[in-house]
């Protein structure tokens, strides 16, 4: 039989509800410092494992929040993942992780005191019609956002039409954009901000827009589907001397393809992408990227949840944060 919070007590020399207090982190007033770090020390000291179910039951809390994101093959999901991390694990609750290509109604079945989506509500609303009579709080983050929902929102938009024009400054006449969502002439470019951006930049410009897409299936890789692609597109249409990518991940994958084919970066070809991943500094040439505020983002989703769980009627909780362009020299000819 595991070690008890009788135990404890037995060896403090208090009672099992002071312990159970000072476990649970419970009356902070009522127990002594001394009394507090007592407890703590015997629990470490004799192995002391907390059961989390009867946690859950007595405290209606399990100490586990779901963080649903769009991609595990992505870096800019797992720097999100580790923010998020970091933040509970000060508070002392745990993350599970789970994808968005999961049985939604699923979710439902997973114990948990919240759920946090990330960039999930590109195509469908973020929270299922089976979770809703169960109340779990929703924190909707990221460029893709449910507005119905607590959310923190990243706003895309200048950072992205900035991002053309800087190419365009550049000497840049052939961009290109590289995307990983199927584009057609039935899409609606406002779906995704930064297509959107690039359309309107370019017929500002009076330059003629090039769409390269790829797949989006979750189980690639971006960076590996590059190379192919854009082999056959070059092939077909000659290369362009500028590209925007949609996110770090493609731009990446470009940026590898085309020195292998002998092109510099930026003299022959100049690269953006987006999202602000660390990979993007290690290169011969720094990729450009759009930043995302990611920290102040996981900082106000976890702000918004732990509010939502002391009041359930708070009105609607939302933010909205601003991508930057960071220049760097996989785009710069001219200072």
């Amino acid at each position: 039989m595991g070690v008890t919070i009788f135990d404890i007590a037995k060896k403090a020399n208090v009672s099992h509800m002071t312990v159970s207090m000072v476990l649970n982190h419970k009356g902070d007033k009522r127990v002594s410092e001394t009394t507090r770090r007592r407890v703590l020390d015997i629990a470490n000291e004799i192995g002391y494992v907390p059961n989390r179910a009867a946690q859950a039951l007595g405290l209606r809390r399990t100490n586990e929040v779901i963080l649903w994101i769009r991609r595990f093959s992505s870096s800019d999901c797992a720097r999100i993942a580790a923010c998020f991390e970091s933040l509970l694990y000060k508070d002392s609750v745990e993350i599970i992780v789970r994808g968005v290509g999961a049985d939604r109604s699923r979710l439902a079945e997973w114990p948990a005191d919240a759920i946090i989506a990330v960039d999930n509500a590109f195509n469908r609303p973020v929270a299922p019609a089976e979770l809703r009579h169960k109340q779990t709080p929703f924190v909707s983050v990221g460029v893709y956002y449910d507005e119905l929902l607590d959310h923190v929102a990243i706003d895309l938009s200048e950072a992205a039409e900035e991002a053309v024009r800087h190419l365009i400054t550049q000497g840049c006449r052939r961009i290109a954009h590289l995307i990983n969502i199927r584009h057609s002439p039935d899409n609606d470019p406002d779906n995704d901000v930064r297509l959107s951006a690039y359309l309107t930049v370019m017929r500002e410009a009076g330059l003629k827009p090039e769409i390269i897409d790829f797949p989006d299936e979750m189980y690639y890789d971006m960076r590996e589907v590059v190379a192919p692609r854009l082999s056959e597109y070059i092939a077909r249409n000659g290369c362009p001397d500028g590209l925007f990518c949609r996110n770090d991940e493609l731009a990446i994958g470009a940026y590898s393809h085309l020195r292998s084919i002998g092109m510099q970066i930026p003299d022959d070809v100049c690269i953006v992408g987006c999202d602000g991943i660390v990979d993007t500094l290690y290169l011969d040439a720094p990729i450009t990227t759009i930043v995302k505020p990611v920290d102040e983002m996981c900082r106000l989703a976890w702000q918004f949840v732990r509010k939502r769980l002391d009041d359930r009627e708070l009105p609607l909780q939302h933010a909205r944060l601003s991508a930057k362009l960071d220049i760097r020299r996989s785009s710069l000819r001219h200072p």
